[in-house]
């Protein structure tokens, strides 16, 4: 398949290739693709902005894992488009769960049908989340004192974009930039060290 963007176009191939060598242009084209429709998703289905901020860097950050852990099967049927929206899905439907909140509209119930049609294992959000907190801690130490606070505060206090801005004292376009910084780096970590990897499967 192919993604289109004004001028831009990508293979799904492309596409992993440049999640997994964290190329500029293909993270600039998925922010463009997908970041405010994840957000416009959460914020129709129980959720706030920054659920979807979170949701979408969390997501982008679970799909390159799984393709430097050679977990993703470009044979399969799903486009990325599709498996993108599918990890999206699972993964708000998981967090609403968490928060003891019951998933009601029919597009998140299609969701859950077609989820528990699917025969792979599915995690639940905590199970995600305790994971990611294993990886963080083993990779803190190698950050800058400011990068960890950036983490402390995103994982495991859960701020918001827009908190953590206000906790530093700077604008919310910062943050994010800062997060997306951190987030390469802990990516790079994980290909020098794949025991790490290991830890979210």
């Amino acid at each position: 398949m192919i993604l289109t963007m004004a001028s831009k176009k990508y293979s799904d191939q492309e596409i992993i290739k440049g999640i997994l060598n964290t190329e500029p242009p293909i993270y600039q084209f998925l922010d463009a693709m997908f970041y405010q429709k994840v957000i416009n998703h959460v914020c129709r289905n129980s959720g706030s902005k920054e659920d979807g901020e979170e949701l979408y860097q969390d997501v982008i950050l679970e799909i390159y894992l799984c393709i430097e852990q050679g977990k993703y099967d470009l044979d399969k049927p799903r486009t990325f488009e599709q498996h993108f929206w599918m990890m999206v899905k699972r993964r708000w439907i998981d967090r609403l769960r968490s928060r003891g909140k019951t998933v009601h509209t029919s597009q998140l119930n299609e969701t859950t049908r077609l989820i528990a049609n699917n025969s792979e294992a599915e995690e639940t959000a905590a199970d995600i989340y305790n994971k990611m907190v294993a990886f963080l801690g083993k990779c803190l130490e190698k950050l800058t004192e400011e990068e960890q606070s950036y983490v402390k505060l995103f994982y495991y206090s859960r701020k918001s974009l827009q908190a953590i801005a206000d906790h530093f004292g700077t604008t919310y376009d910062y943050a994010r930039l800062k997060m997306h910084r951190i987030r390469k780096k802990l990516r790079k970590m994980v290909s020098d060290d794949p025991e790490l990897g290991t830890l979210f499967y």
